[in-house]
C-alpha cells in the first residue's frame, strides 16, 4: 500500500489508500471483480514509461473515476463514472505515467481537477513518475 496526496496550489486536496500495480500482470488484473472500493481509496498503476494508456471496464462490477497522470506527476485527464463491465476502451489523451482508479464519484466529490499534483509516498519514500 501507499499513500497518494494530491494537491493544488501546494494545498492538499485528498489523501489516498492506494494499492499499486507495478508490474504488467498487476495492471492486467487492475480491480477485476472488486465488489467495491472505500471512498478514500483507490488503485494506482505504475507504467515504466509514459504511453498513452487505454483501460476498460470488462470484469470491473463497480463503476470507477479514473485520472490519467503524466510525467510531471499532474493529473492530465479525468474520466469520471465509467460504467461497469463495459467494453468501451476509455483512453488517455496525452502519454502518462500513472492511472489512479477510484470509486464513482469521488474525483467530483473531494474536488479533484485537471492540473491537480499528485506525489506518492511507499515505504518513507517519495516516489516520481518516470519521464
Amino acid at each position: 500500500m501507499a499513500t497518494a496526496i494530491i494537491t493544488r496550489r501546494n494545498e492538499p486536496v485528498a489523501t489516498l489508500r492506494v494499492e499499486v500495480a507495478r508490474n504488467i500482470w498487476r495492471r492486467a488484473r487492475g480491480l477485476m471483480g472488486r465488489q467495491r472500493l472505500a471512498e478514500n481509496s483507490g488503485m494506482l498503476f505504475v507504467y515504466p514509461w509514459p504511453r498513452v494508456v487505454r483501460i476498460w471496464m470488462a470484469r470491473v462490477p463497480m463503476a470507477l473515476d479514473v485520472l490519467f497522470i503524466d510525467r510531471r506527476g499532474r493529473v492530465a485527464q479525468i474520466a469520471a463514472e465509467l460504467r461497469p463491465a463495459s467494453v468501451q476502451w476509455t483512453c488517455s489523451s496525452t502519454a502518462v505515467s500513472w492511472v489512479l482508479e477510484l470509486a464513482a464519484g469521488v474525483a467530483e466529490r473531494i474536488g479533484i481537477a485537471v492540473g491537480d499534483r499528485v506525489a506518492v509516498h511507499m515505504d518513507g519514500a517519495a516516489w516520481q513518475p518516470p519521464a
